[in-house]
């Protein structure tokens, strides 16, 4: 949830066209009983500072 409240999550851009890249949410895969999504790319962006500093230092000291 610390993620969510200090960055955004946005598609990634085509670095040559400029589209955004889709995501396709069905695209999973199976790992024992569990579906998990596939690998996709996304634009992370601190929503502030302060708060992507706090999640740092969180991962940091664990």
């Amino acid at each position: 949830m610390n993620l969510l409240w200090a960055f955004n999550f946005t598609p990634s851009k085509d670095p040559l066209s400029g589209e955004t890249i889709p995501v396709d949410i069905n695209d999973i895969r199976e790992e024992s009983v569990l579906l998990v999504p596939k690998p996709f790319q996304c634009e992370v962006v601190p929503r502030r500072e302060a708060r992507a500093e706090s999640v740092r230092k969180q991962f940091k000291y664990g």
